[in-house]
């Protein structure tokens, strides 16, 4: 029989885990593990962004560690690291909005929508408004 692991040892095994799944975020409890992909965190935090009033478009991407991408959409970056994750969102906006506003509506939908859905923490998002369009412009609202 081993003796328990002491709180470094914990601690360690977790940052191990941690650093062995770095495009999974990890919920843990006495039960087992679940993970959570990061493209997971990728649709839901673009999904959140579109639903909010002032956003034209929210697009997506998934960077591998280490550099390159999975998939022709952009700009959604998510890293994570255990039940944390860091998200930034690139997003085009209606033009005439304040776009500070915006941008902290964005922020609010995406951490409770991340929050509900996967159980992960976000600790950062980081929103780029990268264009404005004008109310009445045809782009597709939707990739």
């Amino acid at each position: 029989m081993r003796p328990p692991e002491s709180p470094l040892q914990a601690a360690l095994r977790r940052i191990r885990g941690t650093v062995h799944n770095p495009t999974y975020g990890v919920l843990a409890d006495d039960d087992g593990q679940t993970r959570i992909a990061a493209r997971v965190v990728v649709v839901t935090a673009r999904e959140a962004a579109q639903d909010v009033p002032g956003v034209r478009v929210a697009l997506s991407r998934l960077h591998r560690p280490g550099g390159g991408s999975v998939g022709q959409e952009n700009a959604v970056r998510v890293g994570m690291a255990g039940q944390s994750t860091a998200i930034v969102l690139t997003v085009a906006a209606t033009y005439g909005r304040d776009l500070y506003e915006l941008a902290e509506r964005i922020r609010i939908a995406v951490d409770e929508q991340v929050r509900a859905v996967t159980g992960l923490e976000p600790v950062a998002i980081t929103i780029d408004i990268d264009d404005v369009f004008a109310a009445h412009s045809d782009i597709a609202l939707s990739d």
